[in-house]
């Protein structure tokens, strides 16, 4: 099965079901940053990249988030679309659009958030946590997601401060950090609703025990992912 698109003519495969909608560049970015585009996991593997993510959580992650993303998507009206956007396997409600470049389970749609295939104004809330910090242009990122955004919608954005960088968590494309006031200039074109601290200097210190802890074990992927996974647990009452 495939998409034609009635403008260009460009056709995208689906995979399972799941839209793949990456052009060219798109592709070379996920190549070269080392990731791929994987097909759907049968729902019988779907328990192991859960326990893979539950072991790659952040020692310090904020642990208030989940119900503040809760609420932010439950106050959406019921005809607003959502967009989760670099969900990962995360699924925070039915009716959330989950988008990612890559083929994770609970993705609803595969593409590029440098070229979000969405209409101008057609979305009434969006989602990006975790996200910015991993992609190679932040602002055109941001730029997408404004385009997208219809006349008062709202973005729920969060980003890592002191973090280090971590292959362990699947990923080696990790491009920059960004204080509070950084964030807020990177989204400038929008207006502060409300913001705030998620984690404090103890969360930072545990993120970056755990990387030193597994750092003796790099010269292994499978070992390094081994001790990350492992130090993550030791560290994870620091904060």
């Amino acid at each position: 099965m495939s998409l034609r698109c009635t403008g260009c003519g460009a056709v995208y495969p689906i995979a399972q079901g799941v839209p793949i909608l990456l052009v060219r560049g798109s592709r070379a970015t996920a190549v070269e940053r080392g990731d791929s585009v994987r097909d759907a996991e049968p729902p019988t593997r779907h328990l192991a990249p859960r326990i893979r993510a539950w072991l790659n959580a952040s020692p310090g992650q904020d642990r208030h988030q989940a119900a503040r993303l809760a609420a932010f998507v439950a106050a959406a009206g019921a005809e607003e679309l959502i967009v989760d956007l670099g969900s990962g396997s995360r699924r925070l409600a039915e009716r959330v659009l989950t988008v990612d470049i890559d083929r994770f389970p609970n993705v609803d749609l595969v593409a590029d958030g440098h070229r979000l295939p969405m209409r101008d104004g057609s979305v009434g809330r969006i989602v990006c946590t975790g996200v910015l910090e991993h992609v190679e242009l932040p602002e055109r990122v941001v730029g997408e997601m404004i385009r997208v955004l219809r006349p008062g919608g709202r973005v729920y954005a969060a980003v890592p401060f002191l973090q280090g960088f971590h292959p362990g968590s699947g990923t080696d494309a990790d491009f920059q950090r960004r204080t509070h006031l950084g964030l807020m200039r990177l989204l400038a074109p929008l207006t502060v609703v409300e913001w705030g601290i998620a984690g404090g200097p103890s969360g930072a210190l545990a993120w970056v025990l755990r990387e030193y802890l597994a750092l003796p074990f790099a010269w292994s992927r499978i070992l390094y992912r081994a001790a990350y996974a492992a130090s993550g647990l030791l560290t994870s009452r620091i904060a």
